[in-house]
């Protein structure tokens, strides 16, 4: 009889453990356990490494953070290369970081470096720059005698329209480098009308001394006279611009004297 005859499957059996050898039984456990391993622990590993991507970036930000504020404290405390060591590390770890980059830009500044204007340029041309942060690029492009870099900031800020005396200062600065004392004189009138502002009273006073008329006198001292008798840095740069105008010949030159001798932010230098 012909026919086809149906595959016959080869019954499924395991050995029981007694009929294997030890070593037999030891390779059968180890195949057993690699088995567990490719199924159970690949995805577990796949998610330590998710788990890892994820928490990496952020102990650096943290960490980068660590080395900013350490830095500022530094800086505060006039140790330079201490806080230009902790800087530089923030910046090492994590260099977009606005926070890392200001203060790494400021540690620069301080120890006279230009390299520190153009951080906080880069920072203005990206869009990471906050309003002090054109503020200060502002003071320190005029600090290294870029009066168009300046300019370009002072008055992109006053465009903001944040901070607006301080920027009508800025504008001031940027006219006194250009040689413009008039337009100076009507800038810091302006930061004035927008919001009191110590800083531009100062600036207007030595300004109108200059100017030397008793029209120009008068309105000086009427701006120096509430300021120098505050007890902070204001009042001894109020004081020192008193004492070294011409009304210092006036009756109330000697008292400006005392004053300033006894002054507490005043030193022998």
């Amino acid at each position: 009889i012909r026919g086809k005859i149906a595959p016959v499957n080869p019954p499924s059996f395991s050995i029981p453990d007694d009929d294997l050898s030890a070593e037999e039984v030891r390779q059968q456990r180890r195949r057993l356990l690699l088995r567990r391993l490719l199924t159970i622990g690949l995805p577990v590993l796949a998610a330590l490494d998710i788990a890892a991507a994820v928490a990496i970036p952020k102990i650096k930000d943290a960490r980068a953070r660590q080395f900013t504020e350490q830095a500022q404290r530094l800086l505060a405390e006039n140790k330079m290369q201490e806080a230009f060591n902790n800087a530089a590390s923030a910046m090492q770890m994590r260099p977009g970081l606005p926070d890392v980059r200001r203060t790494y830009a400021k540690v620069l500044l301080a120890a006279g470096k230009a390299e520190g204007m153009s951080v906080l340029r880069t920072m203005a041309e990206d869009g990471s720059a906050n309003t002090q942060d054109r503020l200060d690029l502002t003071d320190a492009a005029l600090r290294f005698g870029d009066v168009p870099l300046a300019e370009r900031e002072a008055f992109q800020v006053l465009q903001g329209g944040e901070r607006k005396p301080d920027a009508l200062l800025r504008v001031a600065r940027v006219r006194l480098a250009q040689q413009r004392p008039a337009d100076a004189i009507q800038a810091l009138r302006e930061s004035l009308e927008a919001g009191e502002n110590a800083d531009a009273s100062i600036l207007l006073a030595r300004l109108q001394f200059a100017v030397n008329t008793p029209e120009s006198t008068a309105e000086a001292l009427d701006l120096l006279r509430p300021l120098a008798k505050q007890q902070d840095d204001t009042g001894l740069q109020a004081l020192l611009t008193l004492v070294a105008s011409p009304s210092l010949q006036s009756s109330e030159g000697a008292g400006w004297v005392e004053a300033l001798r006894t002054h507490p932010k005043a030193t022998d230098e």
